[in-house]
């Protein structure tokens, strides 16, 4: 039904983001990717843009475990937008975090630090203590990854008791 209609589109999208962490746990990637890429590819200009902004992460986090990392930076990029459009802080946040793990995968260390700093920043301003854990580790890793060794230990012992 979700796959063939216009109609299920929508509810098609909705679910395959609600179960997309459970789809990368499973190793599922390549089916949870083909649902969410064809559910996107139907949608039209009316899907309500928080459901884009989900369903478009959720492509982006598969797309990153798959090591597609073109595709996540893509998918990335679009959500962040819209996620500004809406006044969407977390969702900025999120996309903004995983475009600097992107960045970091592809050895971009300077583009993963500056944009691993802008997610911790709204983390923090929206009180979002594990996606700051996450956004510390992540930055951490980025230094130790330069050799800098004093920068990398200060994200670890910030981040590491909140988590």
């Amino acid at each position: 039904w979700c796959a063939d209609g216009p109609e299920g589109v929508a509810p098609g999208l909705a679910i395959a983001s609600a179960v997309s962490r459970h789809t990368t746990i499973r190793g599922h990637l390549a089916d949870g990717r083909a649902a969410l890429d064809g559910l996107l590819a139907r949608a039209g200009g009316d899907l309500d843009p928080a459901l884009r902004v989900r369903a478009t992460k959720a492509a982006a986090v598969l797309a990153f475990h798959a090591s597609d990392y073109a595709a996540a930076a893509r998918l990335y990029g679009q959500a962040l937008p819209i996620a500004k459009g809406l006044g969407d802080d977390a969702g900025v946040a999120d996309a903004e975090a995983g475009l600097a793990k992107v960045a970091f995968r592809r050895r971009e260390f300077d583009e993963a630090l500056r944009l691993g700093e802008r997610a911790l920043t709204e983390f923090r301003r929206l009180g979002d203590t594990l996606g700051a854990a996450n956004a510390l580790v992540a930055l951490g890793i980025v230094h130790a990854d330069r050799g800098e060794s004093a920068a990398a230990r200060a994200c670890y012992e910030e981040g590491m008791p909140l988590l």
